[in-house]
């Protein structure tokens, strides 16, 4: 096993946990940077198939942290309209009734 192989299993590790986390409605951790570590020299051209299958995977993964995003900001902008000490009492009585 290359570093690059390593280090690509690595990195399908983290998208793969990630995903996990947003299927659960967990809290996601932030995801580390992505560069590899040095000393790896050039990705060899039989990897880059796989390269290619972690990117699409962080796509994807980083889509559902967006939806997350959305759909928890769209919560709070619901909870924010509501009064959190509950009903106001009525401010008039209506005689005619």
């Amino acid at each position: 096993m290359t570093g690059w192989d390593a280090y690509l299993d690595s990195l399908e590790e983290e998208v793969r946990a990630i995903g996990r986390e947003v299927a659960a409605g967990d809290r996601v951790r932030a995801a580390g940077p992505f560069l590899p570590p040095a000393g790896l020299g050039v990705l060899p051209a039989h990897l880059a198939p796989r390269v290619r299958d972690v990117l699409d995977g962080m796509a994807e993964v980083s889509r559902l942290v967006r939806g997350e995003l959305e759909r928890t900001g769209d919560q709070l902008a619901l909870l924010a309209r509501h009064d959190v000490r509950g009903p106001k009492p009525p401010s008039s009585v209506d005689l005619h009734a």
